[in-house]
Order: C-alpha cells, then sequence, then structure tokens
C-alpha cells in the first residue's frame, strides 16, 4: 500500500474556523474541509501546506504548530493527515477548488458536513481552544 502525507489548515478567528466547500464531483465534492493538500517529494509539510493554501485559495499564510497527526486510506493509498494551525491577513479567492467559504463557529459545526478524513481534527481543535484560553 502506498503511504502519503497531507496536510489541512486550521485557521482560526476566535471560536470561527475557516471551511471551505469543495466543487462537486469526486469523492469529497460537496463535503466542507479544513484546506491543505498533498505533501510533494522532498517538500516538507508546512512547506505543502503553505504552497496548497496559495493556489487553491491565493492565501499567503503563516503556519503555526501542528495540532493533529491522523491516519486514513483512501483507495490504495494510506495517508498521514497534520492540522496546522495558521494565521493570514489574506482574503480567501475562488480558484476552480471550492465554491463557498465560511467562518463557523467550532460549536457550531456538524461532524456530517466535513470530508470523512478530516472529521477527527474536529476534537484537536476543540481541545486546542480550550487549552489555548486557560
Amino acid at each position: 500500500m502506498k503511504q502519503r502525507i497531507t496536510t489541512a489548515a486550521i485557521w482560526l478567528d476566535s471560536t470561527k474556523i475557516f471551511l471551505a466547500k469543495r466543487i462537486g464531483g469526486g469523492s469529497v465534492g460537496g463535503f466542507w474541509e479544513f484546506p491543505g493538500g498533498k505533501v510533494r517529494f522532498m517538500e516538507s509539510p508546512e512547506a505543502a501546506l503553505k504552497r496548497e493554501l496559495y493556489e487553491e485559495l491565493g492565501i499567503v499564510a503563516e503556519i503555526g504548530p501542528c495540532i493533529y497527526s491522523g491516519l486514513f486510506k483512501n483507495k490504495d493509498t494510506q495517508y498521514r493527515l497534520l492540522a496546522f494551525i495558521v494565521d493570514s491577513d489574506s482574503t480567501p479567492e475562488k480558484r476552480g477548488f471550492h465554491d463557498a467559504f465560511e467562518w463557523i463557529d467550532v460549536e457550531n459545526i456538524d461532524e456530517d458536513m466535513l470530508v470523512p478524513s478530516d472529521r477527527p481534527i474536529l476534537s484537536a481543535i476543540r481541545e486546542y481552544l480550550k487549552n489555548i484560553s486557560k
């Protein structure tokens, strides 16, 4: 089985989080996601996330700490998903990957609206927010 690393951006504004809705089609079309993408050969996860955010959303981001690491399978590939806190002053642009963006309060996110591989990240975000509010 092939193995790859993929990334997700946790872009927070107080208790709201940025989500992007994938365009229709494919296995994740129509689902909301924490934007990000696959790490290329000889690329660090942080560099991949920075690149993917710019390519897909036009966002120039600072990459912070990794708050989640987990595994999932898609077809014949096992992925290690890494979710990083990010910060940006950029305004997201629609570049053909997403048809909507929204800032949603973390407590109002229904897990079923998310891409299945992103669902476990929710508990890590809630834990992170609990720890930084102490």
